[in-house]
């Protein structure tokens, strides 16, 4: 049997990211290790290696968005890995830059960027290296350990799938050519999960806002107590009406003149909306394709988006306009999590799930068994705990939430007023022991400049515009310093020591690697541990 390698990610840790991504003084990173070995214990021979991580936005196609191009891909830098001729194994890859990003093209292993009917996707590149391997004849290898760490972009956008948009998702890929002619490939998803946005009241404190109607005629005073929620969360909401005491400009005389047709405040429409933003700065040629998309008009007259209400609720008011001022609280219920996830959530809690219960209970006060119900998801790269809606940004698309307040007034004018709010997946339970976290990785990262200071240290490239990374490079010991920006930089870790591992007797035997040398041909032996 023909020996072929089994590529596979062991991380460093727990998991694969470092870091909390969102915030910078935490150095997002993955530390990993990529394992290559032969699959029998037979030599092999690897030629080329190239790794690769990126984020891929897709757009459903119930957006009716065609696919005027292939996938636009940016990438902003490449390095590209050479051998040295140095026997040392630490020095078996030597890096060198390349202003090569056409990953079409047939010198990448990684062009199988397909065009996918009804939809429109975008391919955003952070990272990628080619390793070119030249086997000595003399010491056939039967696998390696590259170890790696992979800076992650302050702006990268989390996982998430929506049901009424897209979906977002960030893979690590790696292919390895071997014996000139045949290609083995691995793909990885990894979960990014931003901490930037915490329904903490220290990050989002509450708003406050004094609103003008339209004509001039009424007074519109609000307040969100918690303007970043959850997926299962209520928003709180209290809201103060009265008429303007000058109209136009001008003070009433007469005040009771402006009653006297029984101005009524019927009812209030409160809404919560999710809406796709669509940037136009990534296919500049393709923006008339997206003609069932309207100009939303809470954002730019250059940005196309497309609404969906989630909640609707009408709280009657019926009350004459006076002098007096109308006085609204409510709670808004806030649900934009997978409904079957939550149904998970709240079984996981019940007792019968949680705890053995005697037979001889009193069948009374027994609520049966727990149904239970097979959960299969069409998407099967995104875990149910990442379906929903929240708020997330992308150089793609991003989706927003807004909060649409409708008054209805009897012998008058109808308006509306609209506050953007954020929604996070995090829990407010979590928020304490998140901030532990931060403070923790924080710490932990500063040790982990002192730990790449002994390969060279951490080193930042700026960026311009179009992606692509500038020659000058800078050593920076500090990621937030006051020069440097979020999305002018990119962050470039040093390369640490491989692990040959050869084809020989001491390999052999640390890996229980045996062969039977009676036959003329060796075999070996297969060993059940």
């Amino acid at each position: 049997m023909t020996a072929y390698p089994v590529i596979s990610l062991k991380p460093s840790y727990n998991s694969v990211i470092r870091g909390c991504p969102g915030i910078p003084d935490t150095l997002p990173r993955i530390e990993c290790q990529l394992q290559i070995k032969s699959n029998n214990g037979d030599k092999i021979n690897i030629e080329r290696i190239e790794i690769i991580l990126k984020t891929v936005e897709v757009l459903h196609s119930t957006n009716s968005i065609s696919l005027p191009s292939p996938s636009s891909v940016t990438s902003p830098f490449e390095s590209t890995f050479r051998e040295n001729n140095n026997d040392n194994d630490h020095h078996l890859f030597q890096s060198g830059n390349k202003n090569n990003h056409d990953f079409s093209s047939s010198n990448s292993l990684l062009s199988r960027n397909k065009k996918k009917k009804n939809k429109f996707e975008l391919i955003t590149v952070h990272y990628k290296k080619i390793i070119n391997l030249k086997t000595n004849t003399k010491k056939s290898m039967i696998g390696l350990d590259l170890p790696l760490t992979i800076a992650l972009p302050d702006n990268i956008k989390e996982t998430n799938y929506n049901e009424k948009f897209g979906n977002c998702v960030t893979t690590f890929e790696c292919i390895v050519q071997y014996d000139s002619k045949h290609v083995k490939h691995f793909s990885h998803l990894i979960n990014v999960e931003r901490f930037s946005l915490l329904p903490s009241i220290k990050l989002f404190p509450e708003i406050k806002r004094r609103v003008i109607s339209p004509d001039k005629k009424y007074i519109v005073k609000y307040r969100i107590d918690n303007p970043c929620v959850t997926t299962d969360d209520l928003l709180s909401l209290v809201i103060d009406f009265k008429p303007d005491p000058s109209v136009n400009g001008y003070p009433v005389q007469n005040k009771g003149s402006f009653f006297n047709k029984k101005v009524k405040l019927k009812n209030i429409t409160f809404q919560l909306k999710e809406v796709l933003q669509i940037n136009d700065s990534t296919n500049a040629n393709a923006t008339h394709t997206h003609h069932h998309l309207v100009n939303h008009p809470h954002l730019p007259h250059n940005i196309e988006s497309k609404e969906n209400i989630i909640h609707t609720f009408t709280k009657d008011i019926n009350e004459v306009i006076s002098t007096n001022t109308i006085h609204v609280k409510y709670d808004m219920r806030i649900f934009t999590k997978d409904k079957f996830f939550r149904n998970f959530e709240r079984t996981s809690q019940e007792p019968e799930f949680l705890y053995k219960l005697p037979k001889n209970i009193n069948e009374s006060n027994n609520q049966g068994e727990v149904k239970t119900l097979l959960i299969q998801s069409k998407n099967k790269n995104i875990p149910f705990q990442y379906h929903g809606s929240i708020t997330t940004h992308g150089p793609f698309f991003s989706v927003l939430h807004y909060l649409t307040i409708k008054f209805k007034i009897s012998n008058g004018k109808d308006f509306e007023i609209s506050q953007n709010i954020s929604v996070t997946k995090w829990p407010k339970s979590y928020v304490k022991y998140i901030e532990q976290l931060i403070a923790q990785e924080s710490q932990t990262a500063q040790y982990a400049r002192s730990f790449y200071d002994n390969y060279g240290g951490i080193i930042t490239k700026k960026v311009d515009h179009t992606g692509f990374g500038t020659d000058d490079s800078k050593r920076i010991y500090s990621h937030s310093e006051p020069s440097l920006t979020n999305s002018n930089i990119i962050l470039e870790y040093p390369i640490l020591p491989p692990s040959i591992y050869y084809h020989d007797e001491d390999t052999l035997k640390k890996f229980n690697i045996l062969s039977d040398r009676s036959d003329k041909k060796i075999r070996r032996i297969p060993i059940i541990e």
